[in-house]
């Protein structure tokens, strides 16, 4: 009969002791042995481990884990009435979370975690707190204010509106402190200037233009004047500039707004392009050409003007006309034969027999190279101090010779 482990054991002591209902036949089917042998090591197991440590049998550990769990539940209760926050403490808390932007909601949800709810307030008495508090600090920041008026040279100003209604505002600069903020009835020129009467020691402003704020100042600087006139001194300037914030913003929105009409016209330009090179490749009546030249002879120098190139330069760019090739074959006899372009907006030359092909730099904007772009629209990213380089124009001199005609090509630089 073959011997079972002592993991097996181990195995079967558990299912006994800790097992679920049929855990035995489970254990049993596993191990291959008989349900009364998971009894029998159950038990074997159990007085082995009585006998090795009589002192802590499992009713005695379980025991000793319930007076653990009641000392605990006693510890928290003892925790709950012992936590030191008296009443001093609770008021200076609801008006410091104030201070610091919580509304009466935050704060007595914070107080929740941390008091038993015996000593909860309620959102009413943390109002009355949260004002009585703000009472005693206005009554020392007046005496604040009235020392550090003089210390105030600069002031930013604005209006924020709570519910509806204004409280003008003043912020220094340089400490980015918030020495101005007064609830008013509105943000009119007068309301303006009877806040700024209590700094007259500022001689620097930034406003963002409104009428009202801009009105207000201008009522400060002529209470100035006039209280500097009555005591024959000199009256403390007031200067005014445009705060930066409000000159990035509307500058930005000039910035679109001319590069949306820019945008705009470079698509009408380049709808234009497309719909001119149609009608370039489609070319006119070849008649007129043909007779042109008809009556020419073979020795007579022939220069040709044409938009569009009369050799395919780029065809998937339409930089090329379908029948230049008969207007080339017209031109075949002559001896000497020059072709003058734009369209391309760049310089390009090229030699084929007697004719000399020649395209020309624009005016007006740059065009890429063939194929090295998306498409043969304007190059927009040009630097201002290297566009005059890329723009230009062509000078064409006939002389009489056995030679080509002079081109000289010069940029706007």
């Amino acid at each position: 009969m073959a011997k079972l482990s002592v993991l097996t054991w181990v195995g079967n002591a558990a299912a006994g002791l800790c097992g679920r209902r049929g855990a035995v036949s489970d254990q049993a089917r596993q191990a291959r042995c008989s349900r009364q042998t998971v009894y029998d090591h159950t038990a074997k197991v159990q007085q082995a481990l009585a006998v090795y440590d009589p002192g802590h049998s499992r009713d005695a550990l379980l025991q000793e884990v319930e007076q653990l769990r009641a000392e605990n539940r006693q510890l928290w209760g003892w925790l709950e009435d012992s936590f030191a926050c008296p009443k001093p403490k609770r008021r200076q808390f609801a008006a410091t979370a104030a201070a610091m932007g919580l509304s009466l909601q935050q704060t007595l949800t914070l107080l929740a975690i941390l008091l038993p709810a015996r000593l909860l307030p309620s959102r009413p008495t943390l109002g009355r707190w949260v004002q009585h508090s703000a009472r005693r600090a206005g009554r020392l920041l007046r005496v604040l204010d009235a020392a550090c008026r003089r210390l105030v040279l600069c002031l930013c100003l604005d209006e924020i509106f709570f519910r509806r209604q204004p409280v003008l505002m003043g912020i220094e600069p340089y400490s980015l402190a918030w020495v101005l903020g007064r609830r008013a009835a509105d943000h009119s020129g007068p309301a303006w200037s009877q806040a700024l009467a209590a700094w007259p020691a500022v001689t620097d402003v930034a406003a963002d233009g409104g009428s009202g704020l801009e009105l207000g100042i201008d009522l400060a600087r002529r209470a100035r004047q006039e209280a500097a006139a009555q005591r024959r001194a000199e009256a403390v300037p007031l200067h005014v500039r445009l705060d930066l914030f409000h000159t990035r913003r509307e500058g930005e929105r000039a910035l679109r707004r001319a590069w949306a009409a820019a945008e705009a016209r470079w698509a009408a330009a380049e709808k234009v392009d497309r719909a001119k090179a149609r009608f370039d490749r489609g070319g006119g009546d070849g008649r007129h050409f043909k007779k042109d030249v008809a009556g020419k002879a073979d020795s007579t120098p022939i220069v040709v003007f044409a938009h569009v190139p009369l050799w395919t330069v780029y065809e998937k760019w339409g930089w090329g006309t379908e029948d230049s090739a008969q207007a080339l074959d017209l031109l075949k006899r002559f001896g000497s034969v020059t072709v003058l372009n734009g369209h391309v907006h760049q310089i390009l030359q090229k030699v084929e027999g007697k004719v000399t092909f020649h395209t020309a730099r624009s005016t007006a904007f740059p065009q890429p190279e063939p194929g090295k772009a998306e498409s043969p629209g304007p190059i927009k990213n040009v630097a201002a101090d290297k566009l005059r380089g890329v723009l230009g124009v062509s000078q064409v001199s006939y002389v009489e010779n056995k030679k080509s005609l002079a081109t000289v090509d010069a940029t706007l630089e």
